[in-house]
């Protein structure tokens, strides 16, 4: 079956590639909706606005071309909300149902090869591993000592077993745009050597695709950081700040390079929707406060370093800003007991962490902290 729609996924490429390709979706929710337009764009795409449409009685219509197919998304905010409806974007006719608590897994698309290729993949992961693991979390909550030990043990190998499930895939199934979608979901998991080589492998239709640039992007800048470190300041000109920074003393090399000044730390990633809401009430906050008495620093982890230095400028984000390896941001999440971003933390003159969990910009709180670590 898997051959059989690869194969027929293949003839669609190779068509797909010759001349432009018509398509005509139609959507719609699985409830009421209180927005007044959609847009559609490429999944993985910074701005993720190329079209929009206007939704009338619960549903929209796109219609247009494309060149080849590859992922595209719904969303009511491209810039600002989490919440992306993805699917394949493919000759004829698409149905989507968007599922309002679940855009990303619930939503039900009907139409197109690849979508199907997708799907039945999903229902084997379903039945191989997402099943049993929705299972073992549920009693994990109600379980503690040695018993709870264990279920985290076996949800741990459920995990590499999905893992192991998805790049078998995706070396099986290198000319399918549904590979490059999978690789997605877990190339921030995988060893540069071992991304290098799945991105190498991919045919050229699929190298075409905006998730291979981004992820072929990505993985350069983790390369490029192997060697070196990006830094700079940004005010009114860019400085290059030279620095090197080792896993064990990260927040100790930031703290050297500012001695007796407090810090204000902000970790995020170029792909991070809500780190991208809190910027105006940053620029706010700065505008408040004498940034010569207070550090304004920046960690960027798992991000290309195109779309880093693109962001900073546009947006105007002043301050200390640090492009970190994927060792360095793994390190230091670990470090501060949270693997989630946007997080802030504060640190006070003589260099000691007061806060790992800081309040963000846009928290009220925020200015009389800063104003008093600056006293």
């Amino acid at each position: 079956m898997r051959n059989r729609i690869a194969f027929l996924t293949l003839l669609l490429l190779f068509s797909a590639c010759s001349q432009k390709q018509h398509y005509q979706l139609t959507g719609s929710f699985n409830g009421p909706v209180e927005e007044e337009w959609i847009y559609l764009g490429k999944f993985m795409d910074n701005e993720m606005k190329l079209d929009s449409a206007r939704i009338e009685n619960g549903q929209f219509v796109f219609k247009g071309t494309f060149d080849f197919p590859e992922v595209y998304g719904l969303s009511f905010h491209p810039s600002t909300s989490p919440q992306i409806a993805p699917f394949f974007l493919e000759p004829g006719k698409i149905n989507i149902t968007i599922d309002l608590q679940d855009w990303e897994f619930g939503s039900v698309i009907r139409g197109g090869q690849a979508n199907l290729e997708y799907q039945e993949f999903k229902r084997i992961q379903e039945e191989k591993i997402i099943n049993e693991l929705h299972l073992l979390r549920s009693e994990s909550q109600h379980t503690d000592g040695a018993e709870r030990q264990m279920i985290d043990f076996k949800i741990a190998e459920l995990y590499e077993q999905n893992n192991e499930l998805t790049l078998d895939y995706i070396r099986s199934n290198p000319e399918s745009p549904v590979s490059i979608f999978l690789l997605a979901y877990i190339f921030f998991g995988l060893d540069s050597q071992e991304l290098g080589e799945i991105l190498t492998s991919f045919s050229p239709s699929v190298k075409q695709t905006t998730v291979y640039l981004e992820i072929r992007n990505f993985y350069d800048t983790q390369v490029a950081l192997e060697q070196r470190t990006p830094a700079f300041n940004y005010s009114e000109e860019i400085e290059d700040i030279n620095i090197e920074f080792d896993a064990e003393n990260i927040i100790q090399t930031l703290v050297g390079l500012n001695q007796g000044k407090p810090i204000y730390l902000k970790i995020w990633g170029s792909w991070c929707v809500p780190c991208k809401k809190e910027f105006p009430y940053l620029r706010e906050l700065q505008s408040k406060i004498n940034t010569a008495d207070l550090i304004f620093a920046y960690f960027c982890v798992l991000s290309p370093e195109n779309d880093w230095r693109i962001l900073i400028q546009e947006e105007d984000l002043k301050g200390q800003h640090f492009l970190m390896s994927k060792e360095l941001s793994e390190a230091l999440l670990a470090k501060l007991q949270d693997r989630t971003v946007p997080k802030y933390v504060l640190i006070d003159k003589n260099g000691s962490i007061i806060d790992m969990n800081a309040p963000k910009p846009s928290d009220d709180r925020i200015l009389a902290l800063l104003n008093e670590m600056i006293k």
